[in-house]
């Protein structure tokens, strides 16, 4: 493999995470909202990944962001003027504890990235000693 190709898979992968990052900080960042200016709550987002070819070797991307399909969780809060008659409000079945593991996910996965690259410019740099 290739100084370039290396580093063409660790700076797609490192891409790929800090979208992963930002779509699970947006998630966090309205995990209490229960108006998303459509009558609705906020729905949880995701990204879905998608391999890519560099030869003979494999990266990934980020091919788009979908919504989840996870049903709203019910709150009992009658005095929220987007109650149903019980007295219930829709709000995003989006979990922290999920959520932060994600993160954490992402951040030892662009840590790895981040070293394949620190590692190719170390080997590059050997190789022009020689």
């Amino acid at each position: 493999m290739s100084f370039n190709v290396s580093l063409k898979i660790a700076a797609e992968g490192l891409n790929a995470e800090r979208i992963r990052m930002n779509v699970i900080s947006s998630n966090l960042a309205n995990i209490n909202t229960d108006n998303a200016g459509n009558g609705l709550p906020y729905v949880k987002k995701e990204p879905l990944f998608k391999t890519t070819s560099f030869g003979n070797y494999f990266g990934v991307e980020v091919d788009k962001i979908e919504n989840a399909n996870h049903p709203f969780t019910l709150k009992y809060d009658p005095s929220n003027p987007l109650a149903n008659r019980a007295g219930y409000v829709k709000i995003p079945n989006i979990s922290s504890i999920r959520e932060l593991v994600n993160m954490i996910s992402a951040t030892r996965a662009y840590q790895a990235d981040a070293q394949v690259i620190a590692e190719s410019k170390a080997m590059s740099q050997t190789s022009l000693k020689i």
